[in-house]
């Protein structure tokens, strides 16, 4: 089995010094692996060796370590801690093994049941702190393209769930609920998250991406210009007015959580959705995740198999069902490829069935 990283991470020397660790002892002898084993960073710093090495400015540096979002950061800090505590327990430069050392981990990864998304995002981690390889990424060496395909092959991505549950559920809870004004914080920003990733079909992290003074509103909805980086770096989303179904118009629900946290946006700027306790800081998205899938529990509908990210796929479930053009979707849930979306978003709603034949 492939070593976990074992908690903090400590500094991996530059190359630029040489990769000063030796694999034998004073007296000849290996040393055992363990807590005196020497230790190595699984942070993204590290990858400033590579670009120190090109002679990159200190600026080009800095913009460099942005280039992924922080969701992406931490996921390819936790990748590289693995990496680099594999090649410790084999003596090997986790920034310079070569690449039958490369092939070998990521094939263990695979035979130990992780699936090809994550090898996948092992391989994206290694890559940009490894040197090139034949003149290449290691991430784009043949013989890493070859691999992660047979993997793909032999254990193809599934999609997560088989059927969604219906909408409807959601919007008759939320419909039975007081009007906004009277609706505890909870409530009311539980609600507009809800509404927010229903609406448009977005993910939790773009909604999180809403600042308070970057919407501004119309006689037919409200468009938020988009500054923080999301997965497609969406430049702006707009969610319509609902005049007749007040209830479940998000614009309301939007002004009036507005007027609900105006003193807890001072300056008027910063994140949307705020934390329901002191100090009222800005919420991350597994926060909103959590609020979403409190509206899911009290819907009925069962959390332990639907998640937040649920609702995207039961959102374009429904608007295909009713009869929106597939082009129209794509283009508001931000999907490029169509069979992406038939095979992981698109799906049988749960208890659509019932809801017909009870019709009859």
């Amino acid at each position: 089995m492939v070593p976990h990283s074992s908690g903090t991470l400590v500094r991996l020397p530059s190359q630029s010094s040489g990769f000063s660790f030796d694999p034998s002892g004073s007296d000849g002898s290996v040393p055992p692996s363990g807590p005196s084993r020497p230790s190595i960073s699984g942070g993204l710093e590290d990858f400033r060796t590579q670009w120190q090495d090109r002679r990159l400015s200190q600026e080009a540096q800095g913009f460099i370590t942005q280039a992924w979002a922080p969701g992406t950061g931490k996921r390819y800090m936790s990748a590289w801690s693995r990496w680099a505590c594999w090649c410790m327990d084999r003596h090997t430069d986790p920034t310079g093994a070569h690449i039958t050392d490369i092939i070998y981990f990521l094939a263990e990864l695979a035979t130990a049941g992780l699936s090809y998304c994550t090898v996948n995002a092992f391989r994206s981690a290694i890559s940009p702190g490894h040197p090139l390889l034949d003149n290449q990424p290691v991430g784009a060496h043949p013989w890493v393209c070859k691999l992660l395909k047979g993997i793909r092959l032999s254990c193809p991505p599934e999609p997560r769930y088989s059927e969604l549950w219906d909408i409807n559920l959601v919007l008759r809870l939320l419909s039975s609920w007081q009007d906004n004004q009277f609706l505890s914080r909870k409530e009311l920003s539980a609600k507009l998250a809800m509404l927010l990733c229903l609406i448009s079909c977005t993910r939790v992290s773009d909604v999180r991406a809403l600042d308070v003074s970057a919407g501004v509103f119309s006689p037919d909805g409200v468009t938020f210009t988009v500054a923080r980086g999301t997965k497609f770096n969406t430049r702006s989303v707009s969610y319509p007015a609902f005049p007749f179904a007040p209830k479940l118009c998000v614009v309301r629900c939007l002004k009036a959580y507005e007027e609900m946290t105006a003193d807890l946006h001072p300056s008027g700027e910063g994140q949307l959705l705020i934390a329901l306790k002191k100090p009222f800081k800005a919420v991350s998205s597994p926060t909103i995740a959590r609020w979403i899938r409190w509206i899911l529990a009290v819907a009925g509908i069962d959390i332990q198999v639907f998640g937040a990210h649920s609702t995207r796929g039961a959102m374009a479930s429904k608007a295909v069902h009713v009869g929106w053009r597939l082009e129209d979707i794509m283009n508001a849930a931000d999907w490029s490829s169509e069979s992406v979306f038939k095979r992981f978003y698109f799906k049988p709603i749960h208890e659509a069935a019932s809801l017909v034949v009870s019709k009859l």
